[in-house]
């Protein structure tokens, strides 16, 4: 298969600050979602005002040697107008568009977090990041503290993730898939500041099954708990050190009996272990060299297969990665080209019947030659190629590819004290090549 594919995008962004004082257009729909109040900073704010955003955007596509898969031209502007009450923000967003129209808070929920000086308190629809394999951004409903007083860390949470969801017979392709209630607890205790520091954290988060009492026999409770390490260091100016793993003891169905053993008694105040347990890891590392003008890392990503965290979204498990990652500057910064090139493989247990590698590479240009002009040159080339896993591979059905793209981004910008306007002109080109010469005519597109 062969084809052609264009796009042409153009994004139009405004972004707006005025002074408001008609609370009353608002009042009745001020269930959001709020952020960190600084409590000593109350008197000194203006207390009401409005900031928010305006987008438009145009997608132009057309594709030869396929059958077209979107409209011929899609345009569509979203905007997030922002009430400020206090030093708190009330988001809000409307999209209208080729395609849909709807005007909509983005949670119906609202959470506060007041701060004074190294106390912070968090109370309601709140999401909070404690490292990227435990407890990253995932909202609860609850509460937590903050506490970093001089080099001591400290965080704490305590709430519920989801809320029951029944299975609905009638409707069941278009309700959302039936939940348990889910409530979970984490904390956080480490040393340091922001460029130097080092936490250890842990997670325990658990179905409700007594919330659902009928519920389907493919929905069993779940529970999980997660022991975190998270931690930067800068040495000498220029040497970062970052490192971040966790390890996840996962129970996929809570209902099964415990195994029986002293080494089981041991934990049972943690987790509920039976047959269904797994025990997984996922690491993430980096050293580097780091300077104003000149930038070098290399990084190297583990996360075990099936590895997941109740207090994580999704994310890429089954694969190991080593990459290098050069950056510099030149021309008084308005010149700054960077790239990448590595290895990644997947089938880290050995129990897939097929290991496939991929060649990970790519390459930047950033020119700012003034404030109003921009332009952005990405490339990007990956291979991917396949070996025998745990039985022998057909050479016919081996996978081999190559994978390459190219993005060219214009940027014009207008920008004062008061608001900021940017256009952007994006062209995408992509080509996927096969490289395997019994089969090239069965993957194959530009």
């Amino acid at each position: 298969m062969k084809g052609l594919k264009k796009r042409i995008q153009i994004s139009f962004f405004s972004f707006i600050r005025l002074r408001f004082l008609l609370l009353g257009l608002f009042i009745a729909t001020l269930v959001s979602q709020g952020l960190a109040q600084d409590i000593e900073s109350i008197g000194k704010e203006k207390p009401i005002k409005v900031s928010g955003s305006l987008s438009a955007f145009a997608d132009m596509y057309a594709v030869n040697g396929i059958a077209p898969r979107s409209l011929p031209f899609v345009w569509r502007l979203t905007g997030n107008p922002n009430l400020h009450l206090f030093g708190m923000v009330f988001p809000f967003y409307f999209n209208i568009g080729t395609q849909n129209r709807s005007f909509a808070q983005p949670f119906n929920q609202f959470g506060v977090s007041p701060r004074y000086k190294w106390f912070t308190a968090h109370a309601g629809w709140r999401s909070l990041s404690y490292s990227q394999y435990t407890l990253s951004g995932l909202m609860f409903l609850g509460g937590g503290v903050d506490i970093m007083p001089g080099k001591f860390r400290f965080s704490a949470m305590y709430g519920r993730f989801t809320r029951v969801v029944r299975e609905d017979v009638a409707q069941q392709f278009v309700n959302p898939v039936p939940v348990y209630t889910r409530r979970g607890f984490a904390a956080k205790i480490g040393v340091g500041s922001s460029t130097n520091y080092l936490d250890f954290i842990f997670f325990k988060a658990k179905d409700d099954s007594t919330s659902y009492e009928d519920a389907p026999y493919r929905l069993r409770p779940a529970e999980n708990a997660v022991f975190g390490l998270n931690g930067r260091f800068l040495i000498a100016q220029h040497l970062q050190i970052t490192l971040d793993g966790a390890a996840s003891a996962f129970t996929r169905n809570a209902s099964l009996a415990q195994l029986e053993g002293p080494e089981y008694d041991r934990v049972r105040p943690i987790l509920m272990v039976n047959t269904s347990t797994q025990f997984l890891t996922a690491f993430n590392s980096s050293i580097g060299y780091v300077s104003k003008l000149f930038n070098f890392r290399a990084r190297y990503r583990r996360v075990d297969q099936d590895y997941k965290s109740m207090g994580a979204y999704l994310f890429e498990t089954d694969a190991e990665a080593f990459t290098l990652e050069p950056s510099f500057s030149i021309f008084k910064r308005k010149l700054r080209l960077s790239g990448s090139i590595g290895q990644q493989r997947d089938n880290l247990l050995k129990t897939k019947m097929i290991t496939t590698s991929r060649t990970i590479g790519s390459a930047a240009i950033s020119w700012n030659p003034g404030k109003t002009y921009g332009l952005d040159l990405q490339y990007g080339n990956y291979g991917i190629a396949q070996r025998a896993g745990v039985a022998p591979i057909n050479d016919t059905t081996r996978l081999a590819l190559a994978n390459q793209n190219v993005n060219v981004i214009n940027r014009l910008s207008f920008i004062n004290s008061r608001r900021a306007v940017t256009f952007v002109l994006m062209n995408i080109y992509q080509e996927m090549k096969n490289l395997n010469p019994v089969s090239p005519a069965f993957i194959q597109s530009t």
